[in-house]
């Protein structure tokens, strides 16, 4: 059986096969969603040099 865990994020409870990391607790939306924020910032910090 599959335990299920809560993201620390969003705060959803979701099967442990929807989890990125071993010991994360972030469901793969929110780390995509993180993901996405880190790119963003990143072409900024590029663009303003």
């Amino acid at each position: 059986m599959i335990n299920p865990r809560t993201c620390i994020k969003c705060g959803y409870t979701k099967a442990s096969t929807e989890y990125y990391s071993k010991g994360g607790n972030t469901c793969k939306e929110c780390m995509k969603k993180a993901q996405k924020i880190r790119n963003a910032q990143k072409r900024l910090a590029t663009k303003e040099v």
